[in-house]
């Protein structure tokens, strides 16, 4: 191989390199999917990502009660109340290998309302 095609070679894969890490660097720019204009309640646990594509989180409070909710945010940004009045689910919530969410809250269930740990569907049918 002469030394002009090695350069050319090595110039047009600095070129590629250049490109992609460009290509990668807008594929990393933030997007807002929702704004919480009026608060469904303190959100303090981060969001997870289910398998059917939708982000779930929970608040502290919030709901028709101020006790809690669970919510999901479609990658278009639709916002959905799933679970309200749930017991303070101030801990993120889990994807389990059997594709529901689980969670526990720091308040509610029995003998003295020390919390509980919950399963629940991507529709919002909730298991105690």
């Amino acid at each position: 191989m002469k030394a002009g095609q090695t350069k050319l070679i090595c110039t047009t894969l600095t070129v590629l390199a250049m490109a992609l890490e460009l290509r990668s660097a807008r594929a990393l720019e933030a997007q807002t999917l929702f704004n919480f204009e009026l608060s469904p309640g303190v959100v303090t646990g981060s969001l997870v990502q289910a398998p059917d594509g939708n982000f779930y989180g929970t608040t502290a409070q919030g709901g028709p009660r101020g006790s809690g909710t669970v919510f999901r945010v479609t990658p278009a940004g639709v916002f959905t109340t799933l679970v309200s009045d749930q017991a303070n689910p101030a801990a993120g919530l889990v994807v389990g290998n059997d594709g529901l969410l689980y969670g526990m809250t720091s308040a509610g269930g029995a003998l003295g309302g020390f919390g509980t740990v919950f399963k629940m569907t991507t529709t919002g049918a909730l298991t105690t």
